[in-house]
Formats: C-alpha cells, sequence, structure tokens
C-alpha cells in the first residue's frame, strides 16, 4: 500500500504549512487581543462553553466583523432567551473583554432546520426537542429526527460542558435508524438499507487554543437488509457484489479522536482550519475484532478581493476484518466529485481511501459586510483507494465547478457538476451533487 501515499515526511510537512498559514492568516489585519469573556450573571463553566460555542480563546485577533458574527451565533444558539454582547478595554493596551450579558432559556423548544457537518456532511433535523441549562449553565439535552447523505436517524444527545468549570465535557449520544449502502454492477445499481444502532458515552477535553481529545466507549449493532435495483436491466445481484456479513451483528467500540478547529469566526469558508484523526477499535459478540481510522484536514486561505484558496485532505484505513459496511467509501462528495457516491470502491467499500480537493472561491453577489450571498466555485479533485481484497487502483481526478447559495434557514446552499477525466464505472459524463454549506 506503499504508493497509495505521498511520502509521508513531505505529507506531513505540507499539512503542517498549510495549518499555520490557514491559522494565521484569520490574524491579518486584527490589532486587537481578546484577553477573556466575562458572563453576566457570573458562571466559569457558561464562560468557558461561550468560548467554545464562538470559537475565542483568549489571545485571539479580533475586530468588529468577528464581535458581530459571535453575537450573532450567540443569538442562534438557543441557549439564551436574551443576549447582549459588548466590550471593554482589557487590563493592557491593544486586549479586550468580551462582555455577555445573559438571561439562560431553560424551556423545552421545538427545533427543525438544516446543518453541516465537516464529516457527515450536511443533515436535515426534522423535528425535534430541545432543552438547556437542565443540571446547571452549560448544559443540553436534545432528541430529534435527522436526515442526512444515506442516513435516517432518530438521534439523542447530552452534553455537558465544562464540568465544574473545568476543562472536561460529558458526553451521551444514541442513535437508531437506517442507512443506504450503494453498490454497481456495469450498469446496474443496487442499494442495501442496513438497520443501524449506537449508544456511546464519551469525555472530551480541552487543551487550548481549540485543540480537544474525546475519548469513547459504547455499543452498537447492524443489521444488513435486502438488496433492491433502481438501475439497469433487472437482474439477481452477483452474490459477491456484498460482503458476507449479512446477519445483525453487535459491537463493542473504543474511540479516541483528536480534533483542531480553527475556523475564523466571521468568515469560515475563507479563513482557518479544521482537522481531525479519528481511531476506533471494535469487537465483535460473535467472535474477533477490527480496527479502523479517518484523518481529515480543511484549511482556507483569504485572498485579494474576498476570494479564497480552500484545500481538503481526507484519508481513511480499516484492517481486514472490519464488516464491508463500516469500511470507507470511495467517489462522490466528500472524495472525488464527477463520480456516483461509493461507485469506486464498490459493494464491498474499501480498505484504504485518500482523496484531496482544492477549490478557489470567488462571491458573485458581495454584500457589504465580507461575506457574500452567491459565491462561485471552481475545483479539482483526485484520489485513489485500495480495493477490500487489497488491490491498488489508479487514481480519479475530476474538475467541475459549483454555486453556493445563501438562503435564509437553508443557511448556504451547494450544487457542484463535476467532470470525470478519468474512467467511471458508471459511464455518467458529468455528476451534479448538492449539499449544504461550503461543501468543506
Amino acid at each position: 500500500m506503499r504508493h497509495l501515499l505521498p511520502h509521508p515526511g513531505r505529507l506531513l510537512a505540507l499539512i503542517l504549512v498549510l495549518l499555520v498559514l490557514a491559522t494565521t492568516a484569520s490574524a491579518q489585519d486584527r490589532t486587537l487581543r481578546l484577553e477573556r469573556i466575562a458572563i453576566e450573571p457570573p458562571s466559569s463553566a457558561l464562560a468557558a462553553a461561550v468560548g467554545d460555542l464562538i470559537n475565542l480563546n483568549e489571545g485571539d485577533a479580533v475586530d468588529a466583523e468577528i464581535l458581530r458574527a459571535a453575537r450573532r451565533q450567540l443569538q442562534l444558539s438557543g441557549w439564551f432567551e436574551e443576549v447582549d454582547v459588548y466590550t471593554e478595554r482589557g487590563s493592557a493596551p491593544g486586549q479586550l473583554i468580551l462582555r455577555v450579558d445573559t438571561q439562560p432559556d431553560k424551556g423545552v423548544r421545538f427545533e427543525t432546520g438544516f446543518a453541516h457537518d465537516p464529516l457527515r456532511g450536511w443533515t436535515l433535523k426534522v423535528v425535534g426537542l430541545r432543552k438547556h441549562h437542565l443540571f446547571g449553565a452549560a448544559n443540553t439535552i436534545s432528541v430529534g429526527w435527522q436526515l442526512g447523505p444515506r442516513r435516517s436517524m432518530l438521534e439523542a444527545d447530552f452534553v455537558s460542558r465544562r464540568l465544574g468549570g473545568h476543562s472536561f465535557d460529558l458526553l451521551v449520544h444514541f442513535e437508531g435508524g437506517a442507512e443506504e449502502w450503494n453498490a454497481f454492477e456495469g450498469e446496474n445499481f443496487y442499494q442495501q438499507k442496513i438497520a443501524r444502532a449506537a449508544l456511546a458515552l464519551g469525555t472530551r477535553w480541552h487543551h487550548t487554543h481549540g485543540f480537544s481529545t474525546t475519548f469513547w466507549l459504547g455499543s452498537s449493532s447492524a443489521e444488513p437488509g435486502d438488496v433492491d435495483q433502481h438501475e439497469g436491466e433487472r437482474q439477481d445481484p452477483p452474490a459477491d457484489l456484498l460482503g458476507p456479513e449479512q446477519e445483525e451483528q453487535d459491537y463493542g467500540n473504543l474511540g479516541l479522536d483528536f480534533t483542531l478547529d480553527r475556523r475564523d469566526v466571521a468568515q469560515p469558508w475563507r479563513r482557518g482550519a479544521w482537522s481531525t484523526l479519528q481511531l476506533r477499535g471494535s469487537t465483535i459478540k460473535d467472535g474477533g475484532s477490527f480496527a479502523r481510522a479517518r484523518y481529515a484536514l480543511r484549511t482556507a486561505l483569504p485572498m485579494p478581493g474576498q476570494n479564497a484558496l480552500a484545500w481538503r485532505l481526507d484519508g481513511a484505513w480499516s484492517d481486514k476484518g472490519t464488516p464491508y459496511h463500516l469500511r470507507p467509501i470511495f467517489g462522490g462528495q466528500g472524495t472525488v466529485r464527477g463520480f456516483r457516491d461509493a461507485s469506486l470502491s464498490g459493494g464491498q467499500g474499501a480498505r484504504a481511501t485518500l482523496a484531496t480537493a482544492l477549490e478557489w472561491r470567488a462571491p458573485v453577489l458581495r454584500r457589504g459586510d465580507g461575506d457574500a450571498r452567491v459565491h462561485a466555485v471552481l475545483f479539482v479533485d483526485t484520489g485513489t483507494w485500495v480495493d477490500a481484497d487489497g488491490s491498488s487502483n489508479d487514481w480519479a481526478t475530476s474538475v467541475g465547478w459549483g454555486l453556493r447559495v445563501r438562503i435564509p434557514w437553508i443557511q448556504r446552499l451547494s450544487i457542484d457538476m463535476g467532470i470525470p477525466l478519468t474512467p467511471t464505472v458508471t459511464g455518467d459524463p458529468f455528476w451534479i451533487h448538492g449539499g449544504l454549506g461550503f461543501g468543506f
């Protein structure tokens, strides 16, 4: 698998250079520094949690645009019935204190709407309930039915932030529903529904300046369903189209996440960086074990004229014993646009994947605050993968263009048309992808 990856030293050096450039670029032309966040009524736990919510840390460079974005984020969070954000002079020249006067919202609220996650992509909470400040000043319990790419899940979460005003969060997550698994055989397109359920208990440790470590312990189950054909000449799927694990299986899981979030508060699509390394180990109730890993990096560098140059890197690995429906997939949005979702990795998934993308983001309909209602995007995607049987593949590459349109309630709608430059499994001359956010 050596050919799959660039020289590790060069790759690591490139990642570090881009992280430094992306995180320092957000501080350009910002001469004021945040000394601390003060909450009224006073609460050290809530002050730290507010800093996490608006992604501001002591010593960060700030300006009027950052403060407006922070105020807007707090108002939209649902944490407070009323919130007033203002600043006062700090203890030294060039420093300021961010004061947040709040009236916590302790009611049970109905919620619905779209969201975007750097790894999972877009989600739509069709219907849900949420309550903040259940047992203290900075915790939340929520439950709702969510849709996402190939997913339909009932999800429930409890998050207790900054326990005792310290650096730890307590996390409880449950989900249950179905996921769609795609498989292609020539012109035939098959889809299998996999029933999933999972319960996980986690603790997150905030280190400094957006870096955190999260430990997970939990259990999950998966039950593959019938395989349905959606395109092509009607025929039974080949026996080896999917993996052999066609019965319900139960797993015990351990996980460790390392996450760096230095996305800009005001213009996350244009400045800053986000990166995560996720390690997973699982045991199978009926015997056996397997391991997985995933790395992701998102960076954006500001360019003149409110333009931006963005770069994405994604890598995933699973060992030989991983069930096919828990392996990484390759092709489509999140790997190489212009190809159908999971069309390259096949019905048994991939052992390993590596994908990268470069985007030029330019405002089309400008606004006076530095954001734009419509952006145009030019991109080039490329990547490669290792099949489930360990065989390697050539690099797949595409180019394309897209639009990012900011719409109330939906937030930012993304539409991309990718044109494959290398052979496809399905023979499509192009493919159109839709989603939320800037894609990455």
